[in-house]
Protein backbone atom coordinates (compact mmCIF):
# COMPACT_ATOMS: atom_id res chain seq x y z
CA UNK A 1 0.00 0.00 0.00
CA UNK A 2 2.73 2.23 1.11
CA UNK A 3 4.91 1.21 -2.61
CA UNK A 4 1.97 2.06 -4.58
CA UNK A 5 0.87 5.30 -2.74
CA UNK A 6 4.54 6.71 -2.67
CA UNK A 7 5.20 5.65 -6.29
CA UNK A 8 1.27 8.13 -7.09
CA UNK A 9 2.79 10.53 -4.59
CA UNK A 10 6.23 10.89 -6.55
CA UNK A 11 4.72 11.10 -10.22
CA UNK A 12 2.23 14.00 -8.75
CA UNK A 13 4.85 15.96 -7.05
CA UNK A 14 7.24 16.02 -10.24
CA UNK A 15 4.35 17.37 -12.53
CA UNK A 16 4.13 19.94 -9.80
CA UNK A 17 8.13 21.04 -9.81
CA UNK A 18 8.22 22.77 -13.44
CA UNK A 19 5.23 24.86 -12.47
CA UNK A 20 6.50 26.18 -9.04
CA UNK A 21 9.62 26.46 -10.98
CA UNK A 22 8.06 28.59 -13.47
CA UNK A 23 6.20 29.69 -10.81
CA UNK A 24 9.16 31.45 -9.13
CA UNK A 25 10.91 32.81 -11.91
CA UNK A 26 8.14 34.59 -12.29
CA UNK A 27 7.92 35.95 -8.81
CA UNK A 28 11.57 36.95 -9.10
CA UNK A 29 11.29 39.01 -12.48
CA UNK A 30 8.14 40.51 -11.17
CA UNK A 31 9.66 41.32 -7.55
CA UNK A 32 12.81 43.06 -9.69
CA UNK A 33 10.37 45.32 -11.61
CA UNK A 34 7.89 46.47 -9.25
CA UNK A 35 7.80 47.49 -5.53
CA UNK A 36 6.56 46.17 -1.73
CA UNK A 37 3.64 48.30 -2.04
CA UNK A 38 2.34 46.93 -5.30
CA UNK A 39 2.53 43.55 -3.93
CA UNK A 40 0.91 44.58 -0.66
CA UNK A 41 -2.00 46.31 -2.56
CA UNK A 42 -2.08 43.04 -4.40
CA UNK A 43 -2.39 41.02 -1.73
CA UNK A 44 -5.33 43.21 0.31
CA UNK A 45 -6.93 42.50 -3.15
CA UNK A 46 -6.34 38.56 -2.92
CA UNK A 47 -7.62 38.66 0.54
CA UNK A 48 -11.37 39.44 -0.71
CA UNK A 49 -10.49 36.75 -3.80
CA UNK A 50 -9.46 34.12 -1.70
CA UNK A 51 -12.25 34.10 0.58
CA UNK A 52 -14.78 33.85 -1.85
CA UNK A 53 -13.13 30.96 -3.80
CA UNK A 54 -13.03 29.30 -0.66
CA UNK A 55 -16.82 29.52 0.14
CA UNK A 56 -18.33 28.84 -3.54
CA UNK A 57 -15.30 26.09 -4.74
CA UNK A 58 -13.29 24.47 -1.70
CA UNK A 59 -16.21 21.80 -1.01
CA UNK A 60 -16.30 20.98 -5.05
CA UNK A 61 -12.60 19.51 -5.73
CA UNK A 62 -12.48 16.92 -2.70
CA UNK A 63 -16.38 15.44 -3.02
CA UNK A 64 -15.90 15.03 -6.93
CA UNK A 65 -12.66 13.40 -6.27
CA UNK A 66 -13.95 10.98 -3.89
CA UNK A 67 -17.49 10.24 -5.27
CA UNK A 68 -17.64 7.29 -8.01
CA UNK A 69 -21.56 8.27 -9.09
CA UNK A 70 -20.76 11.36 -10.88
CA UNK A 71 -21.41 10.98 -14.44
CA UNK A 72 -20.41 13.45 -17.21
CA UNK A 73 -23.88 14.67 -17.11
CA UNK A 74 -23.08 15.78 -13.82
CA UNK A 75 -20.09 16.65 -14.51
CA UNK A 76 -21.45 19.16 -16.86
CA UNK A 77 -24.44 20.58 -14.63
CA UNK A 78 -21.58 21.32 -11.88
CA UNK A 79 -19.57 23.08 -14.57
CA UNK A 80 -22.84 25.71 -15.12
CA UNK A 81 -23.23 26.13 -11.36
CA UNK A 82 -19.69 27.11 -10.89
CA UNK A 83 -20.32 29.73 -13.91
CA UNK A 84 -23.15 31.13 -11.90
CA UNK A 85 -20.90 30.97 -8.40
CA UNK A 86 -17.88 33.08 -10.47
CA UNK A 87 -20.35 35.88 -11.17
CA UNK A 88 -21.70 35.87 -7.59
CA UNK A 89 -18.03 36.06 -6.57
CA UNK A 90 -17.36 38.77 -9.01
CA UNK A 91 -19.96 40.94 -7.98
CA UNK A 92 -19.14 40.54 -3.70
CA UNK A 93 -15.47 41.40 -4.48
CA UNK A 94 -16.60 44.55 -6.42
CA UNK A 95 -19.05 45.48 -3.68
CA UNK A 96 -16.38 44.83 -0.73
CA UNK A 97 -13.61 46.58 -2.24
CA UNK A 98 -15.71 49.78 -2.82
CA UNK A 99 -17.37 49.15 0.70
CA UNK A 100 -13.24 49.24 2.06
CA UNK A 101 -11.94 51.86 -0.33
CA UNK A 102 -14.69 54.32 1.10
CA UNK A 103 -13.74 53.56 4.39
CA UNK A 104 -10.15 54.03 3.65
CA UNK A 105 -9.00 51.20 4.55
CA UNK A 106 -6.63 50.58 1.35
CA UNK A 107 -6.98 52.46 -2.03
CA UNK A 108 -7.40 49.85 -5.29
CA UNK A 109 -6.86 51.10 -8.68
CA UNK A 110 -10.67 50.57 -11.04
CA UNK A 111 -8.27 48.59 -13.21
CA UNK A 112 -6.89 46.11 -10.62
CA UNK A 113 -10.56 45.69 -9.06
CA UNK A 114 -11.93 44.73 -13.04
CA UNK A 115 -8.97 42.31 -13.74
CA UNK A 116 -9.25 40.57 -10.07
CA UNK A 117 -13.23 40.37 -10.51
CA UNK A 118 -13.09 38.94 -14.42
CA UNK A 119 -10.29 36.49 -12.99
CA UNK A 120 -12.77 35.46 -10.41
CA UNK A 121 -15.54 34.30 -12.93
CA UNK A 122 -12.93 32.13 -15.04
CA UNK A 123 -11.28 30.98 -11.61
CA UNK A 124 -14.30 29.20 -10.80
CA UNK A 125 -15.11 27.49 -13.77
CA UNK A 126 -11.76 25.90 -13.61
CA UNK A 127 -12.82 24.05 -10.63
CA UNK A 128 -14.58 21.51 -11.90
CA UNK A 129 -11.72 20.55 -15.34
CA UNK A 130 -9.27 20.67 -12.35
CA UNK A 131 -10.57 18.54 -10.05
CA UNK A 132 -11.76 15.83 -12.69
CA UNK A 133 -7.82 15.64 -13.64
CA UNK A 134 -6.88 15.36 -10.37
CA UNK A 135 -9.18 12.53 -9.80
CA UNK A 136 -8.14 10.56 -13.15
CA UNK A 137 -4.38 11.73 -11.98
CA UNK A 138 -3.54 12.88 -14.98
CA UNK A 139 -0.57 14.42 -13.86
CA UNK A 140 1.04 15.08 -17.03
CA UNK A 141 -2.01 17.33 -18.01
CA UNK A 142 -2.45 18.99 -15.02
CA UNK A 143 1.42 20.34 -15.03
CA UNK A 144 1.20 21.28 -18.59
CA UNK A 145 -1.97 23.72 -17.73
CA UNK A 146 0.43 25.04 -15.18
CA UNK A 147 3.26 25.76 -17.00
CA UNK A 148 1.54 27.32 -19.63
CA UNK A 149 -0.34 29.39 -17.24
CA UNK A 150 2.76 30.42 -15.12
CA UNK A 151 4.80 31.01 -18.48
CA UNK A 152 2.05 32.95 -20.86
CA UNK A 153 0.60 34.83 -17.79
CA UNK A 154 4.74 35.80 -16.85
CA UNK A 155 4.83 37.15 -21.04
CA UNK A 156 1.23 38.66 -20.80
CA UNK A 157 2.01 40.94 -17.56
CA UNK A 158 5.61 41.41 -18.32
CA UNK A 159 4.50 42.92 -22.29
CA UNK A 160 1.88 45.02 -20.17
CA UNK A 161 5.06 46.47 -18.17
CA UNK A 162 7.02 47.08 -20.67
CA UNK A 163 5.00 48.66 -23.30
CA UNK A 164 3.41 51.42 -20.34
CA UNK A 165 -0.12 49.66 -21.40
CA UNK A 166 -0.64 49.20 -17.76
CA UNK A 167 1.35 49.59 -14.27
CA UNK A 168 1.95 49.03 -10.70
CA UNK A 169 0.07 46.37 -8.77
CA UNK A 170 -2.22 46.43 -11.98
CA UNK A 171 0.38 44.04 -13.50
CA UNK A 172 0.37 41.58 -11.22
CA UNK A 173 -3.67 41.37 -11.70
CA UNK A 174 -2.98 40.95 -15.53
CA UNK A 175 -0.57 38.23 -14.37
CA UNK A 176 -3.37 36.28 -12.51
CA UNK A 177 -6.20 36.83 -15.30
CA UNK A 178 -4.15 35.46 -17.76
CA UNK A 179 -3.38 32.33 -15.89
CA UNK A 180 -6.36 31.33 -14.75
CA UNK A 181 -7.44 31.70 -18.72
CA UNK A 182 -5.18 29.57 -19.40
CA UNK A 183 -5.51 27.11 -17.24
CA UNK A 184 -9.24 27.16 -18.41
CA UNK A 185 -8.98 26.87 -21.46
CA UNK A 186 -5.98 23.57 -21.02
CA UNK A 187 -8.83 21.61 -18.60
CA UNK A 188 -11.65 22.54 -21.04
CA UNK A 189 -9.62 21.33 -23.89
CA UNK A 190 -8.75 17.91 -22.60
CA UNK A 191 -12.67 17.25 -20.63
CA UNK A 192 -14.07 17.71 -24.55
CA UNK A 193 -11.52 15.27 -25.73
CA UNK A 194 -11.29 12.92 -23.25
CA UNK A 195 -15.23 12.87 -23.24
CA UNK A 196 -15.30 13.03 -18.92
CA UNK A 197 -17.83 16.00 -19.24
CA UNK A 198 -21.06 16.58 -21.14
CA UNK A 199 -22.06 20.62 -21.16
CA UNK A 200 -25.59 19.93 -21.32
CA UNK A 201 -25.81 17.91 -18.29
CA UNK A 202 -28.79 20.16 -15.52
CA UNK A 203 -27.54 22.71 -13.11
CA UNK A 204 -29.63 20.24 -10.52
CA UNK A 205 -26.31 17.81 -10.49
CA UNK A 206 -24.65 19.95 -8.06
CA UNK A 207 -27.24 19.78 -5.44
CA UNK A 208 -25.22 16.62 -5.42
CA UNK A 209 -22.86 18.21 -3.33
CA UNK A 210 -24.47 20.45 -1.34
CA UNK A 211 -24.77 18.10 1.78
CA UNK A 212 -21.28 16.66 1.48
CA UNK A 213 -19.96 19.63 1.34
CA UNK A 214 -20.62 22.42 3.32
CA UNK A 215 -18.44 20.67 6.28
CA UNK A 216 -15.83 21.02 4.36
CA UNK A 217 -16.76 24.86 2.64
CA UNK A 218 -17.11 25.94 6.59
CA UNK A 219 -13.86 24.07 7.44
CA UNK A 220 -11.78 26.07 4.60
CA UNK A 221 -13.16 29.14 5.45
CA UNK A 222 -11.87 28.39 8.58
CA UNK A 223 -8.61 27.63 7.39
CA UNK A 224 -8.31 30.44 4.97
CA UNK A 225 -8.97 33.06 7.60
CA UNK A 226 -6.59 31.46 9.83
CA UNK A 227 -3.76 31.31 7.28
CA UNK A 228 -4.66 34.95 5.93
CA UNK A 229 -5.45 36.43 9.69
CA UNK A 230 -1.84 37.54 9.73
CA UNK A 231 -2.22 39.70 6.36
CA UNK A 232 -5.25 41.02 7.22
CA UNK A 233 -3.82 42.24 10.77
CA UNK A 234 -0.75 43.24 8.81
CA UNK A 235 -3.06 45.77 6.30
CA UNK A 236 -4.83 47.32 8.74
CA UNK A 237 -2.25 48.32 10.89
CA UNK A 238 0.88 48.07 8.92
CA UNK A 239 0.13 49.13 5.87
CA UNK A 240 0.61 47.90 1.96
CA UNK A 241 4.65 48.26 1.98
CA UNK A 242 4.97 45.63 4.95
CA UNK A 243 2.23 43.53 3.58
CA UNK A 244 4.12 43.41 0.49
CA UNK A 245 7.23 42.55 2.45
CA UNK A 246 5.89 40.18 4.64
CA UNK A 247 3.55 37.99 2.32
CA UNK A 248 6.97 37.62 0.06
CA UNK A 249 8.81 35.60 3.07
CA UNK A 250 4.82 33.98 3.21
CA UNK A 251 4.51 33.23 0.18
CA UNK A 252 8.33 31.42 -0.36
CA UNK A 253 7.58 29.70 3.07
CA UNK A 254 4.51 28.39 1.53
CA UNK A 255 5.73 26.94 -2.17
CA UNK A 256 7.09 23.50 -0.44
CA UNK A 257 3.90 23.42 1.47
CA UNK A 258 1.44 24.26 -1.47
CA UNK A 259 4.19 21.88 -3.51
CA UNK A 260 3.50 18.46 -1.62
CA UNK A 261 -0.08 18.99 -0.42
CA UNK A 262 -1.53 19.47 -4.14
CA UNK A 263 0.56 16.20 -5.10
CA UNK A 264 -0.29 14.28 -1.66
CA UNK A 265 -3.79 15.44 -1.07
CA UNK A 266 -5.55 14.22 -3.94
CA UNK A 267 -3.52 11.31 -4.18
CA UNK A 268 -3.90 10.20 -0.32
CA UNK A 269 -7.58 10.88 -0.91
CA UNK A 270 -8.15 8.84 -3.47
CA UNK A 271 -6.04 6.26 -2.17
CA UNK A 272 -8.04 6.00 0.99
CA UNK A 273 -11.45 6.09 -0.45
CA UNK A 274 -10.92 3.05 -2.73
CA UNK A 275 -8.82 0.85 -0.25
CA UNK A 276 -11.46 1.49 1.95
CA UNK A 277 -8.86 0.85 5.11
CA UNK A 278 -9.58 0.76 8.71
CA UNK A 279 -8.71 3.38 11.39
CA UNK A 280 -5.53 1.56 12.47
CA UNK A 281 -4.16 0.94 9.22
CA UNK A 282 -4.83 4.49 8.02
CA UNK A 283 -2.84 6.01 11.18
CA UNK A 284 0.11 3.48 10.42
CA UNK A 285 -0.23 5.53 6.39
CA UNK A 286 0.00 8.61 7.71
CA UNK A 287 3.05 7.81 10.46
CA UNK A 288 5.13 6.77 7.25
CA UNK A 289 4.54 9.59 5.33
CA UNK A 290 5.35 12.03 8.05
CA UNK A 291 8.22 10.67 9.24
CA UNK A 292 9.09 10.90 4.76
CA UNK A 293 8.47 14.37 5.30
CA UNK A 294 10.12 15.05 8.42
CA UNK A 295 13.49 13.99 6.76
CA UNK A 296 12.79 16.38 3.51
CA UNK A 297 11.26 19.47 5.42
CA UNK A 298 13.45 19.49 8.47
CA UNK A 299 16.62 19.83 6.65
CA UNK A 300 15.35 22.50 4.09
CA UNK A 301 14.00 24.66 6.92
CA UNK A 302 17.66 24.87 8.24
CA UNK A 303 18.84 25.68 4.59
CA UNK A 304 16.33 28.15 4.38
CA UNK A 305 17.00 29.69 7.91
CA UNK A 306 20.57 30.05 7.12
CA UNK A 307 20.74 31.29 3.78
CA UNK A 308 18.05 33.45 3.60
CA UNK A 309 19.25 37.05 4.51
CA UNK A 310 21.56 36.50 1.89
CA UNK A 311 19.50 34.58 -0.80
CA UNK A 312 16.57 37.03 -0.69
CA UNK A 313 18.45 40.43 -1.20
CA UNK A 314 20.41 38.80 -3.69
CA UNK A 315 17.64 36.74 -6.10
CA UNK A 316 14.58 39.55 -5.45
CA UNK A 317 16.72 42.87 -4.55
CA UNK A 318 17.34 45.11 -1.91
CA UNK A 319 13.70 46.41 -1.45
CA UNK A 320 12.86 42.65 -0.25
CA UNK A 321 15.63 42.32 2.33
CA UNK A 322 13.67 42.21 5.66
CA UNK A 323 11.73 39.29 3.99
CA UNK A 324 14.42 38.05 5.03
CA UNK A 325 13.86 37.81 8.97
CA UNK A 326 10.17 37.38 8.38
CA UNK A 327 11.13 34.44 6.60
CA UNK A 328 13.59 32.98 8.98
CA UNK A 329 10.84 32.73 11.92
CA UNK A 330 7.72 31.71 9.42
CA UNK A 331 10.18 28.61 8.75
CA UNK A 332 10.23 27.33 12.10
CA UNK A 333 6.88 26.21 11.58
CA UNK A 334 7.63 24.65 8.18
CA UNK A 335 7.69 20.86 9.15
CA UNK A 336 4.59 20.26 10.49
CA UNK A 337 2.92 22.82 8.44
CA UNK A 338 3.97 20.03 5.48
CA UNK A 339 2.66 17.39 7.81
CA UNK A 340 -0.74 18.74 8.35
CA UNK A 341 -1.06 20.03 4.66
CA UNK A 342 -3.22 17.20 3.78
CA UNK A 343 -4.74 16.03 6.88
CA UNK A 344 -8.05 17.26 5.73
CA UNK A 345 -7.56 14.39 3.08
CA UNK A 346 -7.70 11.85 5.99
CA UNK A 347 -11.10 13.30 8.06
CA UNK A 348 -12.86 12.99 4.35
CA UNK A 349 -11.96 9.87 2.98
CA UNK A 350 -13.31 8.99 6.72
CA UNK A 351 -16.60 10.59 6.45
CA UNK A 352 -16.13 12.81 9.19
CA UNK A 353 -16.09 16.15 7.95
CA UNK A 354 -17.55 17.90 10.98
CA UNK A 355 -14.46 16.50 12.91
CA UNK A 356 -12.66 18.30 10.10
CA UNK A 357 -14.96 21.51 10.95
CA UNK A 358 -14.19 21.28 14.78
CA UNK A 359 -10.35 21.53 13.88
CA UNK A 360 -10.71 24.67 11.69
CA UNK A 361 -12.87 26.43 14.17
CA UNK A 362 -10.36 25.43 17.02
CA UNK A 363 -7.41 26.50 15.25
CA UNK A 364 -8.92 29.86 14.01
CA UNK A 365 -9.03 30.83 17.79
CA UNK A 366 -6.09 30.04 18.36
CA UNK A 367 -4.60 32.08 15.51
CA UNK A 368 -7.19 35.05 16.74
CA UNK A 369 -5.08 35.23 20.12
CA UNK A 370 -1.56 34.61 18.48
CA UNK A 371 -2.32 37.45 16.77
CA UNK A 372 -3.44 39.68 19.54
CA UNK A 373 -0.35 39.32 21.57
CA UNK A 374 1.45 39.84 18.27
CA UNK A 375 0.13 43.10 17.32
CA UNK A 376 0.29 44.38 21.12
CA UNK A 377 4.24 44.19 19.79
CA UNK A 378 3.89 47.12 17.18
CA UNK A 379 6.30 45.26 14.86
CA UNK A 380 5.79 42.53 11.72
CA UNK A 381 8.20 40.65 12.89
CA UNK A 382 5.72 39.87 16.14
CA UNK A 383 3.23 38.90 13.67
CA UNK A 384 5.56 36.56 12.14
CA UNK A 385 6.54 35.09 15.56
CA UNK A 386 2.88 34.60 16.53
CA UNK A 387 1.91 33.24 13.26
CA UNK A 388 4.08 29.88 13.27
CA UNK A 389 3.68 29.89 17.56
CA UNK A 390 0.05 29.71 16.29
CA UNK A 391 1.02 26.97 13.59
CA UNK A 392 2.53 24.71 15.38
CA UNK A 393 -0.01 24.49 18.72
CA UNK A 394 -2.59 24.11 16.01
CA UNK A 395 -0.42 21.47 14.59
CA UNK A 396 -0.98 19.24 17.82
CA UNK A 397 -4.75 20.34 17.93
CA UNK A 398 -5.39 18.98 14.51
CA UNK A 399 -3.89 15.54 15.15
CA UNK A 400 -5.18 15.05 18.55
CA UNK A 401 -8.98 15.45 17.08
CA UNK A 402 -7.71 13.16 13.97
CA UNK A 403 -6.34 10.68 16.24
CA UNK A 404 -8.27 9.91 19.22
CA UNK A 405 -12.00 11.31 17.56
CA UNK A 406 -11.48 10.38 14.04
CA UNK A 407 -9.70 7.35 13.98
CA UNK A 408 -9.95 6.41 17.10
CA UNK A 409 -6.27 5.64 18.42
CA UNK A 410 -4.26 7.13 20.98
CA UNK A 411 -2.23 10.39 19.02
CA UNK A 412 0.35 10.10 21.82
CA UNK A 413 3.64 8.25 19.83
CA UNK A 414 2.54 10.23 16.42
CA UNK A 415 2.49 13.78 18.38
CA UNK A 416 5.82 12.60 19.67
CA UNK A 417 7.60 11.52 16.91
CA UNK A 418 7.12 14.37 15.08
CA UNK A 419 6.12 17.35 17.15
CA UNK A 420 9.02 17.01 19.76
CA UNK A 421 11.84 17.04 16.55
CA UNK A 422 9.75 20.18 14.92
CA UNK A 423 9.93 21.90 18.26
CA UNK A 424 13.61 21.13 18.93
CA UNK A 425 14.98 22.74 15.80
CA UNK A 426 12.70 25.63 16.26
CA UNK A 427 14.00 26.44 19.61
CA UNK A 428 17.56 25.63 18.69
CA UNK A 429 17.41 27.96 15.46
CA UNK A 430 15.32 30.50 17.36
CA UNK A 431 18.01 30.78 19.85
CA UNK A 432 21.39 30.86 17.76
CA UNK A 433 19.66 32.66 14.91
CA UNK A 434 18.74 35.99 16.92
CA UNK A 435 15.31 35.53 17.33
CA UNK A 436 14.78 36.31 13.50
CA UNK A 437 16.99 39.85 13.73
Amino acid sequence: MIREFLSLLIRGASSRYVVYIASLVNNIILSRILTPDDFGLMVSVLLIYGFMQQVTESGITPIIISRRDLSPEDAGGIFKATALLGFMNSIIIVAAVAALSQAKVLNWSTNLVAIVSTAAIISCMTTVPQSIIQKRQKFFIFAIAGFLSELIGGLVSLSFYRFHILSGADILGVKLLTSVVVSFVVGVYWLRRSGEIIFSGDISASMKLRQQGKFQVLFNIMIYITRNADNFVIAQFFGSRQLGVYDKAYQLMRYPITLLSYAIGPTLLGALVSKNLSGIEVSRLIEKLAIISLLMSIPLSVVIFILSPIAIPAIFGENWERSSSILKILTLSLPLQIISATSGSVYQAMNRNDLLLLSGVLNCFCMAGALAIGVMFGKVEAIAWATSVSFIVGYFINYYILYNKCLKCSAARFLWSTGVPTVSMAVVLGIFGGYGA
